[in-house]
């Protein structure tokens, strides 16, 4: 089995992010497949402020296909809202800044645990998308456009038989 990392870093500040994986070697054999998983995921969130109410940010993975992801509103109808892939939940903390009385919001590592994962025969060579939404809503929103972030995906070949 061959194990690659490919780390996507928002280093603009903004609420969405267009990226690429970049090549990988062809597989061992051609009936092998790409297991993908995400390793790691952080953020910061430079916006000063002084409130106290902070909320939670969720990261979302969007254009990638066999990615088979649902996610379901709560509301009075339960239905299913959303396709694109959760990549992970970040919570928000503060840090008071004495000096000027402010407060500025951050978000911490996230704990991933069991990672999701799927499957890919070919890893794309299409640009996807990686955006966020704020915990309070399960669409897209630009809540926060000065939000950075890195995400680490694991992409494992694993053989078939």
């Amino acid at each position: 089995m061959r194990t690659y990392q490919q780390n996507c870093i928002g280093e603009t500040q903004a609420d969405i992010w267009t990226f690429t994986f970049a090549p990988i070697p062809h597989k061992a054999k051609r009936t092998n497949r790409f297991k993908v998983s995400v390793s790691g995921l952080s953020a910061y969130l430079s916006t000063t402020t002084g409130a106290n109410v902070l909320t939670p940010q969720i990261f979302w993975l969007k254009g990638v296909s066999n990615s088979i992801a649902n996610t379901s509103s709560g509301g009075t109808i339960t239905t299913q809202v959303l396709g694109d892939t959760l990549l992970g939940v970040l919570g928000n903390t503060t840090d008071i800044n004495t000096i000027t009385a402010s407060t500025a919001k951050y978000a911490n590592s996230s704990a991933i645990g069991t990672p999701y994962y799927f499957y890919l025969d070919e890893m794309p060579t299409t640009p996807f998308q990686i955006y966020y939404t704020p915990l309070s809503t399960y669409t897209y929103s630009a809540s926060a456009s000065n939000l950075i972030f890195i995400v680490s995906f694991l992409i494992e070949e694993e053989e078939q038989d």
